[in-house]
């Protein structure tokens, strides 16, 4: 039984850390509250949706689609609204709602508003014992970790990726370097973007979406990322892998409204006394 409820954790923990890393990219390293967060990942799910269900073309189609469609609109925002916002965290907060509440509403007007459902693209289960785990879920795990793995290579070894992280921790002296900081935060909030709707693509098979579920996702999502440090993405693994065992083991035991009770005030007895998250990049 502990073992299924293990497995289960770590399904959760490459779910909610696929959901998080547009979030640990937008909010952890930019330093930009984006309170549409949710509903582009509602977005990248109808584009796989739609791509399916409308146009009659594979699943795997949506993955790359997803992620093009949202970076764009990740980039249109930027932008158009986000760009002279920057520090300023209480205008920011209130155009990012008014943004997540047009989108709301654009979806609802094409999509309607019921919930859809995205038919999993890989059949069958692995048995593992007594434990069932869906083939899909596999390949969202080692999806989740090639996601991962691609951006650390990007922002460690690209120039961009090192231009993004220069910015991030010094503006003003990254641009008399000579480093375009307007470009590179478009950039950057662009990928954030485009791997929240790629993260929304690739959740809608295992979860019904509508246009109005986007908060459901923002709070964890904002959880994993400050519980394990809002500086590094390595941080966001580890916030995402103790909330997806913690939710899981405990609602296991007992039921999962109690099991989120307890997770919620771990997370904030450990914010309360480590406020940078568990993992803490020294900035120079």
């Amino acid at each position: 039984m502990i073992m299924t409820f293990l497995i289960n954790g770590l399904i959760s923990a490459a779910s909610l850390l696929l959901l998080s890393l547009g979030m640990s990219i937008i909010f952890g390293i930019m330093g930009v509250v984006n309170l549409a967060h949710g509903e582009i990942i509602i977005l990248g799910a109808y584009v796989a949706y739609t791509l399916m269900e409308t146009c009659h073309l594979s699943f795997w189609v949506g993955i790359p689609l997803s992620f093009i469609v949202t970076a764009i609109l990740g980039g249109i925002i930027e932008r158009l609204f986000i760009k002279k916002l920057y520090g300023k965290i209480a205008e920011t907060l209130l155009v990012t709602y008014a943004i997540s509440s047009i989108l709301q509403q654009i979806m609802k007007f094409a999509f309607g508003a019921q919930s859809i459902h995205v038919s999993q693209p890989v059949k069958g289960v692995l048995m593992l014992g007594e434990t069932m785990i869906p083939y899909y879920y596999i390949v969202l795990f080692f999806i989740s970790i090639l996601v991962f793995v691609l951006t650390q290579l990007i922002f460690n070894k690209t120039r961009i990726g090192m231009q993004i992280r220069a910015v991030s921790q010094n503006r003003t002296m990254s641009e008399c370097l000579g480093v375009n900081v307007k470009l590179i935060d478009t950039l950057a909030f662009s990928y954030g973007a485009g791997l929240t709707g790629l993260a929304g693509c690739l959740i809608a098979p295992i979860n019904s979406m509508n246009p109005f579920m986007g908060s459901n996702y923002m709070v964890d999502n904002f959880m994993a990322v400050v519980l394990g440090g809002v500086d590094t993405l390595y941080g966001t693994v580890l916030g995402a892998f103790l909330m997806g065992e913690g939710n899981s083991v405990f609602g296991g035991l007992t039921d999962a409204v109690f099991a989120e009770m307890i997770v919620v005030l771990a997370v904030v007895i450990i914010i309360r006394f480590r406020p940078k998250g568990l993992i803490v990049k020294e900035r120079r």
